[in-house]
C-alpha cells in the first residue's frame, strides 16, 4: 500500500491578552479526592487571573470538566463557564458578577451577594483568588469569605462560608490554612499563591522525569526508529526483518534504503 501522508499541523499564536499556552503557565494536578486530574493553563496580570482548565474525575461518579475563569484586577471573579459531562448527560454553567451582583444562567442569585470568589469543587485553581487578594503566600493575615460554590459534576451553585490563614514561609512557598466548617487543611501555595499541595485533594505534578533525552528520542512518546527518521540502524533492522520473513524471495519487495519502516 501506498506510504500515508499526514496534512501539516497548524501552529496558532494566542495573543489576546496574553492569554493561551505562548503566554500562561501550564500547571497539572493530580486531585486525589476524585482519583482524577486537572490541568490548567494560568495567566497572571499582577493579580488578574484566567485559567482555561479541564478536569477529569472516577468520584463520586465519572466525570469530565472544562472551565474558563476571568478575574479583575482585585481577583475578584467576573465571570467563570463550566461544561460537565457526567453519565452521558451535559450540564453547562454561566457564572457571571456585574456591580455585586451574581448571575447563574442569567438568573440573579441574592444569596450569593457577600461573595467576591467563585469556586469550584475539588479545583486547586480557584484557591488562588482569595489568597493573592490578600498577599497571603507573601506575608501574615486572616480572612473570611463567602464563596459562589460549583459542586462538580451538577454544577449546583451555593453561598460557602470559607476562611484562609497564613501560616509561615518555606523556600519558594508559603503555608495557607484553608478552613470550611468541620473541614480544615494545611496548603503549600508557591510565590504566585497557586496551590502545591492540598492535602487530601490535590498535588501538583511537577515538570520533571526520570526518562533521558535519549530515552526520549526513541520512547512511546516519540515515532520509533525508522519511522520518519532515515538512520542506518533503522534501514539495518528493516533489511535483516525483511530477510528472515521473505528467506530470499523476491516475491515481496522490502523497504528500500532510506524508506525503513514505510510500507510500499
Amino acid at each position: 500500500m501506498r506510504a500515508r501522508t499526514h496534512a501539516p499541523t497548524t501552529i496558532t499564536t494566542v495573543t489576546d491578552a496574553g492569554r493561551g499556552p505562548g503566554h500562561g503557565r501550564l500547571l497539572v494536578w493530580q486531585i486525589i479526592e476524585t482519583a482524577g486530574f486537572e490541568a490548567a493553563w494560568l495567566t497572571l496580570d499582577g493579580i488578574a487571573l484566567h485559567a482555561s482548565g479541564q478536569a477529569a474525575g472516577q468520584l463520586p461518579e465519572p466525570y469530565w470538566l472544562t472551565y474558563e475563569l476571568d478575574t479583575d484586577h482585585r481577583a475578584v471573579t467576573t465571570h467563570l463557564k463550566v461544561t460537565a459531562t457526567a453519565a452521558g448527560t451535559q450540564r453547562h454553567l454561566e457564572l457571571s458578577r456585574h456591580d455585586g451582583t451574581w448571575t447563574v444562567n442569567g438568573q440573579a442569585r441574592p444569596d450569593l451577594a457577600g461573595a467576591l470568589d467563585c469556586d469550584i469543587a475539588c479545583s486547586p485553581v480557584t484557591n488562588t483568588m482569595p489568597i493573592i487578594r490578600h498577599g497571603l503566600q507573601h506575608a501574615p493575615g486572616a480572612e473570611r469569605f463567602i464563596m459562589a460554590f460549583v459542586q462538580v459534576p451538577d454544577l449546583r451553585v451555593v453561598a460557602s462560608r470559607q476562611a484562609y490563614t497564613h501560616l509561615g514561609l518555606e523556600a519558594g512557598a508559603a503555608r495557607v490554612r484553608y478552613a470550611s466548617g468541620s473541614f480544615a487543611s494545611e496548603l503549600t501555595v508557591d510565590a504566585d499563591g497557586l496551590v502545591i499541595d492540598y492535602p487530601t485533594m490535590a498535588h501538583r505534578i511537577p515538570a520533571q522525569t526520570t526518562v533521558t533525552a535519549r530515552q526520549r528520542s526513541s520512547g512511546p512518546g516519540t515515532p520509533r526508529p525508522g519511522s520518519g527518521q532515515h538512520t542506518a540502524e533503522a534501514e539495518w533492522l528493516a533489511a535483516e526483518a525483511c530477510s528472515r520473513v521473505h528467506h530470499g524471495s523476491d516475491s515481496l519487495r522490502c523497504p528500500a534504503p532510506g524508506l525503513a519502516g514505510v510500507s510500499s
